[in-house]
């Protein structure tokens, strides 16, 4: 995320690393709780697109942040299973 980030940003453009939490049920029903990483400015310009498809929507943090939210995320369900 953070090779992509750079890359994007050479070229003038702003990337988002953004897993999701929810399922085929969240993504069905566009309910999603989705964790991006990056810009606040890209994270701004992309909100509104990302509402289409989640209700809990948050910038974590620079590039590399949502995939990292996302991991915990993933530690902790495993360890409640």
């Amino acid at each position: 995320a953070v090779r992509i980030d750079e890359a994007a940003r050479a070229r003038g453009v702003g990337s988002l690393d953004a897993p999701v939490s929810g399922g085929d049920v969240g993504a069905q029903a566009g309910t999603l709780s989705i964790m991006c990483g990056g810009q606040q400015a890209t994270f701004d310009s992309m909100l509104p697109l990302l509402s289409c498809m989640g209700k809990t929507i948050q910038l974590m943090g620079g590039a590399g942040s949502g995939q990292h939210t996302k991991m915990c995320n993933q530690v902790l369900v495993c360890t409640t299973m």
